[in-house]
């Protein structure tokens, strides 16, 4: 309770301080919002902001800009060697990487140590891992970074496999790196996503893909050589590829409704590389009341996504990264137990066909997103 005399941003800082040395939040968790801290404590924000940047300077916990405040590990730690994790993954996504990881370093009396780097910025995760190499890294887990124009930190994870440091890289993969790969194969899952149509009408198909980087591209990928084998009838028109890049999505959603009226496509079935840019694409033939004609929407996804009309006509196939997080803590343990292998062990995952219901059952029974 806040009483008057003592400073609110002083309370409030004692108050989140003793919750967190007691253990009331988990290390590497994502901590409460200003706006939910305010509303519990009925101050303003201001006082939160002063609160959360003493806990930030006592190490209690840390703010990682675009991504959220964490909870840091406050267990004794053996200063021996380390296992470290590099992720730039969203607390949604990278929850149970953190606790597959956490949970080895734990057993295999590790320290743990997890740094949040930017999925596009090399400096930053250059930086990140040059420091930790040289702080008795004992095993290295990372998301690679790569930027707009597919550049990369390869040489710099080729550096990490010289010095016998296993290196295990998940989510998107880094070439001739001599690393251990667990990555979801967005070309084999597009094309399947083309595959599992059975005895669809060509005519009714309306396939969108985006080039120029190499997430995307792996899936464009994927999409033709589907559409050249399954339906080679299927008209040219109704194969666009956009002239602006995956994560341009305003443009992309732009470029699509210009080429679908002035073509006069009305498809039955869409499908493209982004669950997002299907909705956007979705929610605007709604705003113009041009949607109802469209029976099937199928996406590489990664969330659950979009609103109850979207989802009931949406099939995602979705990157789970809770079986990422379950492949990753097999091969974790075989590197850590010494089981070296002559060539990098590479897991390939496919990604899992959902309907808008199961969907939404999974990740709230998983990730309890109704807490």
């Amino acid at each position: 309770m806040i009483v008057k005399n003592v400073p609110y941003y002083i309370q409030v800082a004692d108050t989140l301080r003793n919750e967190l040395k007691s253990g009331t939040y988990t290390a590497y968790s994502e901590f409460p919002d200003i706006m939910t801290l305010a509303e519990r404590f009925g101050v303003s924000i201001d006082v939160i902001r002063q609160s959360r940047k003493i806990l930030c300077s006592e190490g209690l916990i840390k703010t990682v800009k675009g991504k959220g405040t964490y909870v840091m590990d406050l267990t004794p730690q053996n200063h021996g060697y380390t296992l470290h994790l590099n992720t730039f993954h969203s607390p949604f996504h990278s929850t149970p990487i953190l606790r597959a990881v956490q949970d080895l370093a734990l057993e295999n009396n590790l320290t743990f140590s997890v740094h949040f780097t930017d999925a596009f910025d090399l400096e930053r995760e250059r930086n990140i891992i040059e420091k930790t190499i040289d702080n008795n890294c004992r095993l290295m887990v990372s998301s690679p970074s790569l930027t707009y124009k597919n550049e990369d930190n390869s040489s710099l994870y080729k550096k990490v496999v010289n010095q016998g440091i296993p290196l295990i890289l998940i989510d998107r993969y880094v070439k001739d790196t001599g690393a251990d790969l667990i990555y979801f194969d967005n070309e084999t899952t597009a094309y399947n996503m083309i595959k599992d149509l059975g005895n669809c009408d060509p005519q009714s198909m309306f396939i969108l893909i985006s080039q120029g980087y190499r997430v995307s591209d792996e899936r464009a990928k994927g999409l033709l050589a589907g559409q050249k084998e399954f339906f080679p009838s299927m008209p040219v028109r109704n194969i666009y590829n956009t002239s602006s890049k995956w994560f341009e999505k305003k443009d992309i959603v732009a470029e699509t409704m210009y080429y679908i009226k002035k073509n006069k496509i009305m498809p039955e079935v869409l499908i493209t590389v982004s669950e997002q840019i299907a909705f956007e694409i979705f929610n605007s033939l709604r705003k113009e009341k041009l949607h109802r004609s469209l029976k099937k929407i199928i996406s590489i996804a990664d969330s659950y996504y979009g609103d109850s009309e979207f989802n009931a006509v949406h099939l995602g196939y979705y990157r789970m990264f809770d079986e990422l997080a379950n492949v990753l803590n097999s091969v974790i343990s075989m590197r850590l137990n010494n089981e070296q292998n002559s060539s990098p062990i590479i897991k390939p995952l496919a990604c899992r066909p959902l309907t808008g219901t199961q969907a939404e059952k999974h990740f709230y029974q998983h990730f309890n997103l109704g807490e």
